[in-house]
This record gives C-alpha cells, structure tokens and sequence, in this order.
C-alpha cells in the first residue's frame, strides 16, 4: 500500500467467502488468453491507454478494492485516477492491473501481453 498513489485513504481487508463471486466469476470466464478483450491498446501509447482506463473508473464510485493476496484486498478511494494507475504499474512491474468497483460484479482487467495490452471491463 506505501508504493501507491492518487489515494485519499486506504484499508486492507479480506475477501468475503462469497462477496465479489460476480467479478472472480468474469475473470475466469472472460480475461483467458482466448478471450476477445473490450479493446487491444499499444503499450507504447500510455497516453491513450490512461484515458481508457480513466474513462472507466470515472463512470464508477472513487472507492474500489484492488486485489492482491489472497484472500485479501485494498479498499480505497481514488483521487488522483493516473496517479494510481502509475503507481500499480510500477508496484507490478508491468502494466498489469486489476480492480473490483463493487460487490455486484464491476469488473477492470488490463493484462500486458507480449502484443499488446489487452482490456476487460464489466459492470
């Protein structure tokens, strides 16, 4: 949690067994390596992938739960939206993210793959 930013607070909490089954369910359905993203961004064009993902989390609330050891996660609200996602990128190492904007299934998954990075959304 010390290496994000473009967060107003932030709390870590379990999983509960059967909360978020609607987005673990997405994932496992629609985020596989044969899936068909939402769209295909080119890595080198942070500027356009910021925006698509910026667009996302703004039709939803600023609080979202990262996921990150099982079986827990970061809830916090998000003030600064590129500041964060910066911020994930270099915590993974790579342009991975993956964000639960509620309980009812909304769903964000930007996988780097070595073409491209691909785009799940939900919800």
């Amino acid at each position: 949690m010390k290496q994000l930013s473009g967060l107003a607070c932030g709390s870590v909490q379990p999983i509960p067994a059967g909360g978020f089954a609607k987005n673990r369910e997405f994932l496992r359905q629609y985020c596989h390596l044969e899936a068909k993203p939402l769209q295909k961004l080119a890595p080198e064009d942070e500027t356009a992938t910021l925006r698509a993902l910026v667009r996302i989390f703004e039709r939803h609330a600023p609080c979202i739960l990262l996921p990150f050891e099982r079986p827990y996660c970061l809830q916090a609200e998000v003030i600064d939206i590129p500041r964060f996602i910066r911020s994930v990128w270099a915590a993974n190492g790579s342009k991975d993210i993956t964000v639960f904007f509620n309980a009812a299934g909304a769903t964000l998954d930007l996988q780097d793959r070595e073409d491209g990075l691909y785009l799940f959304a939900a919800g």
